[in-house]
């Protein structure tokens, strides 16, 4: 564990539970959009401008939702299965959401390499990253369920 590591789990443990409860979402949605901010920043500098809507629209929709989440269950005192349940099945929801509007469109005579409209990348790539989400999403309440509401150990 690195000093900023304990530094922060050491804070956090000494909030009470109540409190910790009540950041949980204000805490994964701070962590979503510093994720996608951080990773769209990045990615300008890093990423050939060809392959820029695939990078942002998996950072968008699958990076940084399992951020959303991993953030949400550490700052939650317990229930943490129960918490990445309620918060993934939060961003599951919002996945199917899109991928019934894109399926809609395919249905309807639209092309799967259809672009976009925010971030210009096409279609099947777009539906392959809701399903990617989903499948992250889903793992990651599988392994809070192993692991149980176990704390890190600050040494």
């Amino acid at each position: 564990m690195t000093r900023w590591e304990r530094t922060f789990f050491t804070l956090l443990y000494k909030l009470p539970p109540w409190m910790r409860w009540l950041l949980v979402v204000p805490a994964a949605i701070l962590a979503d959009l510093l994720t996608q901010s951080i990773c769209r920043f990045l990615a300008f500098i890093v990423v050939p401008k060809t392959a820029l809507p695939f990078v942002e629209y998996f950072t968008w929709q699958a990076f940084a939702p399992l951020m959303f989440v991993i953030v949400g269950v550490q700052i939650a005192p317990s229930r943490k299965f129960v918490t990445a349940l309620v918060l993934g099945g939060l961003k599951i929801y919002v996945a199917f959401v899109n991928a019934h509007m894109a399926f809609t469109y395919i249905l309807r005579g639209g092309s799967w390499l259809s672009r976009d409209d925010i971030v210009a990348s096409p279609l099947w790539w777009s539906m392959s990253v809701y399903f990617v989400c989903i499948v992250l999403l889903l793992s990651f309440a599988v392994l809070m369920r192993k692991v149980g509401d176990k704390e890190p150990v600050i040494e």
